[in-house]
């Protein structure tokens, strides 16, 4: 079955982007608990554990409240509940990277490493499964931006490394705004994989329409054909004229039973298709 249409624009563009992007939360959902718990995991063996635990059941919290208000979200109708989902994915984030950048302060070995390394990978996911209502992904994107250069700023400046700050600064700003474009470019992407699933169903539509419309005008002559062959063929008397009816009334009889094929089939997207028991010979 095809995932629910994603309109570009108008009313319904919100609701239909937030109803997908919570649809495919819930795909990943056991997977990203798994990742969240390894990468808290490892947070606790650098930070204070009790402080990754909080972390930890702090973004776990928001991200169950905020999933359980984008189910029917209209932004138009409901603009706090919308608000809310928004602070909740950024302090989401938050509570994910402020421990990586508590990592990055640290000299410890492999301590920068795993901190950059956490840090790659919630940019990675919000820029694929979060991007599909675009700014839900550019909230979490704000936290974790905001985060990494203040973190990232305190550091250099904290020893008096103006050089280090400098190109430091300039890398995480490029990485920041490849996400964005990473994300932005996602985002795009689901919008025409949606439109042109939707002209794939406008194009089916439209055949099931035509077949369903000839097959119905087909009808009217072939029942006039059937009950005129059956009326000659209940008066006529001479063999070769009965014989030509029963072939004529057993065509048509054909024809009739592949005309009801085309109708049911036309129908199959929104009804099912029936089964007729057919007595065999």
């Amino acid at each position: 079955m095809r995932s629910q249409s994603l309109p570009v624009s108008g009313p319904s563009a919100a609701v239909a982007q937030i109803s997908s992007q919570r649809r495919l939360l819930s795909q990943v959902e056991p997977m990203r608990l798994i990742s969240s718990a390894v990468a808290f995991g490892l947070m606790a063996l650098f930070v204070p554990p009790w402080l990754a635990m909080a972390a930890m059941g702090l973004d776990l919290l928001c991200e169950g409240i905020a999933f359980s208000l984008m189910r029917g979200l209209d932004p138009a109708q409901s603009r706090w509940r919308y608000r809310l989902v928004l602070g909740l994915v950024f302090l989401m984030e938050l509570a994910y990277t402020v421990p990586c950048l508590m990592i990055w302060q640290q000299h410890l070995p492999f301590a920068k490493a795993l901190a950059v390394g956490l840090v790659s990978m919630t940019l990675f996911q919000l820029t694929t499964v979060r991007a599909i209502h675009l700014p839900f992904g550019m909230a979490g994107w704000l936290a974790v931006a905001a985060t990494t250069l203040l973190g990232n700023g305190w550091y250099w400046l904290s020893h008096d490394d103006l050089a280090g700050f400098t190109v430091s600064t300039l890398g995480v700003i490029g990485a920041i705004i490849y996400t964005l474009g990473a994300m932005r470019s996602n985002h795009a992407l689901h919008l025409e994989i949606s439109r042109r699933g939707d002209e794939a169903d406008a194009g089916n539509r439209a055949k099931g329409l035509f077949l369903a419309q000839m097959s119905h005008e087909l009808r009217t002559p072939l029942n006039a054909i059937l009950g005129m062959g059956e009326a000659e063929l209940a008066s006529t008397d001479d063999p070769g004229t009965k014989d030509r009816m029963q072939t004529l009334v057993a065509s048509a009889r054909g024809l009739a039973l592949m005309l009801d094929d085309i109708l049911e089939m036309s129908g199959l997207d929104e009804t099912g298709l029936p089964i007729r028991p057919v007595t065999s010979a």
